[in-house]
């Protein structure tokens, strides 16, 4: 093996997926009414190989298999059955439920943790050259020009002053 083991990050590495095909996989689950919900968890695990994410997907494996359950123990023709609830319920919960998830999950924010928030392309203002000292102060308005004020005289005379 050559080269050097950490790289930039491409596709194989990990990383979120394209837009197109994270609604491909968000709508899964909507367009099947849950019965492929288990996709979307599966690919997020397999891909990022991370803890949470296979329990996101033993958790939604989980539920899946309890609406299949609940479809084999359901009798024919019957409304209103325990089973046929509790499966209704789980499969609406499925196929909303799985799609959040993944959407959640396939962030950036959550692919790499840890790393900061990528920075502006350029600062929302123009910063100052030189030393900044804070904002300017309000100057008090400008006195009319008129005779140049003179010091008021001192008693004595002026101290500094040489006798010549």
């Amino acid at each position: 093996m050559s080269g050097h083991p950490y790289g930039p990050p491409g596709h194989a590495a990990g990383g979120p997926h394209h837009p197109a095909l994270k609604a491909l996989y968000a709508l899964l689950p909507l367009l099947t009414v849950g019965l492929l919900g288990l996709v979307p968890s599966v690919v997020l695990a397999a891909r990022r190989r991370r803890p949470a994410d296979l329990a996101g997907a033993v958790v939604i494996g989980a539920v899946q298999l309890a609406v299949y359950v609940c479809l084999g123990l359901t009798p024919d023709n019957s409304q209103g059955s325990p089973y046929s609830i509790v499966g209704g319920l789980l499969l609406i919960a499925l196929a909303v439920g799985a799609p959040v998830h993944f959407l959640v999950m396939d962030r950036a924010a959550a692919w790499f943790p840890g790393r900061p928030a990528p920075h502006p392309a350029f600062p929302a203002h123009p910063q100052p050259y030189g030393p900044s000292y804070g904002q300017p102060h309000a100057q008090p308005y400008p006195q009319p020009y008129g005779q140049p004020a003179t010091p008021p005289p001192t008693p004595g005379g002026n101290p500094y002053a040489t006798g010549g």
